[in-house]
């Protein structure tokens, strides 16, 4: 047996490597959270605004504030820099829109807007047309001398909640709650294209330099890029729940996003690539004190696109050198990970604790999306053929059916009574199972929602379900210590297996489709026959209770993961162990993909991706 301070194993994830902080400096001076920030076309300097009512202007290579701009009882709710670097527009939640000398902080022009407070503001690329909304479904056209006269675009049939103009200044887009996308030529301020939205508010856009893409931050954490000659959106990555910023880099080729989960995120925008992720250890997205220690508010990327500048509820601005790469620790659960499943035709994982999911690419082992574990106490995950949807068994009773993308429940399956514990997707994705603790089994249409029958014969709770190869037939575990075969044609219990002495927690099928394998609280792991209903094999070593087995395809490979903090390895031809490795933490749930990936979920919070080989 191979020793567990020398796994035969590789992480795909490196948790080790640093190249030092990315952090050059935080800049700190306001009193209130930060709600926008511009930089100088030199790079030297940046603005910021806050809610403290005050402006300030930054020396970005020293980290000194130069200058304070006040004026805004109330709050600055966003800021536009001139092409110039010599001036910069704000807008206040005491209603006012303001001109400033950057040079000597004097307010040169000031005038009200047609909202008790504006909700942002832009200037158009001349420098001398400025873009303004609100919180209803209008949008002004303005200049900045004081003779020029507004022009009002009605842009919505609900209210504006973002807009990005065109490099070249010929276009203006606005998304609204009204969910659609509208382009308009600004020279005639004529709307001249309507798509639908993206089905989640969005917070933040710009425009890509090629003229063709809009990129924008969405508030159920999804980062998305709009074609402007079809309309066709696509997920580009997800930063978390919800995002609140983006900006691009000056060629096109990056994106740096912010959000609710106190992190700057960089991506690559062809790729979607999440190139880097500053977040504070208490994220559970690294492992960086210098971070941000509440939301992300605001970004930017500096001229030569190697640095990024955020600004946060946290009162501070910090500068990042995007060209130091940082690989971050992988990140993690915050509370232990009890939920494992394949999904998209066993490309992706889902992971779930108490408070969130995270879908993974099981390839990379890297996190491609976080999203609110649904409300009551999900048991069991699993994954259905259709891309994006996952069954969902819940403690307080029904199963629930959830799509991942964009997240949102689909339906529900009723009928257990005192909570479900199990769940277990048929091969086709149109029938699933459900154990609970009612102590039944039911068969579910999960195109109409019903259920097909109801199989009866446990004393006690069902804890685990597995549908055998010919989806005609499923076996059961429960916690009256036994196993049960089933017809599911009739509902017919075909066989009892009998032999556990505690409590039965995990059940597999094996791919021949005549045994099945069960871990159990009396610390064995055993085959079966399914037809004979005989014991063929007792397998023991383990001296903790038995969480959770994983077949490999070839039939002969199993895994099996323990209370006693180990992970084993059997061969079931020989019947025995052929290694053993501890993860450092319990490891409460795995899976095993075709291409023999393992991926194991710890009460530490780790999901970890693993190739085992002897």
């Amino acid at each position: 047996m191979s020793s567990p301070s020398s796994p035969p194993i590789r992480l795909f994830q490196d948790p080790s490597r640093h190249a030092g902080s990315p952090l050059v400096r935080a800049l700190a001076g306001h009193t209130d959270r930060v709600e926008a920030v511009a930089v100088t076309r030199d790079g030297r300097h940046a603005i910021s605004a806050s809610l403290d009512g005050t402006l300030r202007l930054w020396e970005l290579g020293t980290g000194r504030c130069v200058r304070v701009f006040s004026g805004h009882p109330g709050g600055v709710q966003d800021v536009a820099l001139h092409e110039d670097g010599e001036h910069l527009v704000s807008a206040g939640r005491d209603g006012m829109l303001r001109l400033w000398s950057a040079r000597t902080g004097e307010c040169i022009l000031e005038r009200r807007s047609p909202w008790p407070t504006p909700r942002g503001v832009r200037l158009h690329p001349d420098g001398r047309r400025l873009v303004s909304w609100g919180y209803d479904e209008r949008v002004e056209l303005s200049t900045l001398d004081a003779g020029g006269s507004p022009r009002m675009l009605r842009s919505h049939e609900a209210p504006v909640t973002c807009v990005a103009i065109s490099r070249d200044g010929s276009r203006l887009v606005t998304w609204g709650y009204d969910n659609t996308v509208r382009i308009h030529a600004l020279e005639r301020a004529e709307l001249t294209t309507t798509f639908d939205g993206p089905d989640s508010e969005v917070v933040s856009a710009e425009l890509h330099p090629d003229g063709r893409r809009a990129l924008v931050a969405c508030t159920d954490g999804a980062l998305r890029v709009l074609d402007l000659e079809t309309g066709a959106w696509r997920v580009l990555g997800h930063h978390g729940y919800p995002a609140l910023t983006l900006a691009l880099s000056p060629d096109g080729r990056e994106l740096v996003s912010g959000g609710e989960d106190d992190a700057v995120r960089l991506w690559d925008v062809e790729t979607g690539t999440n190139k880097a992720t500053y977040a504070p250890p208490s994220s559970g997205e690294g492992g960086l004190a210098e971070a941000h220690r509440l939301a992300v508010s605001a970004v930017a990327f500096l001229p030569d696109g190697r640095q990024v500048l955020s600004g946060s509820f946290d009162r501070t601005l910090r500068l990042w050198n995007t060209a130091n790469v940082f690989h971050a620790p992988p990140p993690r659960h915050r509370l232990p990970v009890r939920l494992l499943t394949l999904a998209a035709e066993g490309q992706r994982l889902v992971s779930g604790d108490a408070e969130h999911w995270r879908v993974w690419t099981l390839a990379s082992g890297a996190c491609v999306q976080k999203l609110p574990s649904p409300p009551g106490s999900v048991q069991a995950l699993s994954a259905l053929p259709q891309a994006g949807r996952v069954l969902a068994a819940r403690n307080d009773g029904p199963v629930d059916l959830w799509a991942l993308e964009p997240p949102g429940l689909l339906g529900q399956l009723a009928g257990h009574t005192r909570g479900t514990l199990a769940v277990a997707a048929l091969a086709g994705g149109h029938e699933a199972l459900s154990g609970g603790r009612d102590k039944l089994v039911k068969h579910w249409s999960l195109e109409q929602g019903t259920c097909l029958r109801t199989l009866e014969g446990h004393g006690q709770a069902v804890m685990a379900l597995t549908p055998l190869p010919d989806n005609r037939r499923a076996v059961s575990a429960s916690a009256d210590m036994t196993l049960r075969v089933w017809s599911l044609d009739t509902g017919e219990c075909l066989r009892v297996l009998e032999g556990h002495t505690d409590i039965v927690l995990t059940v597999v099928a094996h791919p021949d489709g005549r045994r099945v394998v069960s871990g159990s609280m009396d610390k064995v792991v055993a085959v079966w026959d399914v037809d004979s209903g005989d014991c063929l094999q007792s397998l023991e070593g383990h001296t903790g209770a038995v969480h959770a087995l994983a077949l490999l395809p070839d039939g002969r490979t199993l895994f099996s993961a323990s209370e006693d903090g180990t992970l084993r390895k059997w061969d079931l031809e020989r019947g025995d162990a052929t290694g053993s490795w501890k993860p450092g933490a319990v490891p409460r749930t795995l899976v095993a993909s075709a291409q023999g990936v393992i991926a194991v979920g710890l009460d530490s919070g780790e999901v970890l991706f693993v190739s085992w080989s002897e």
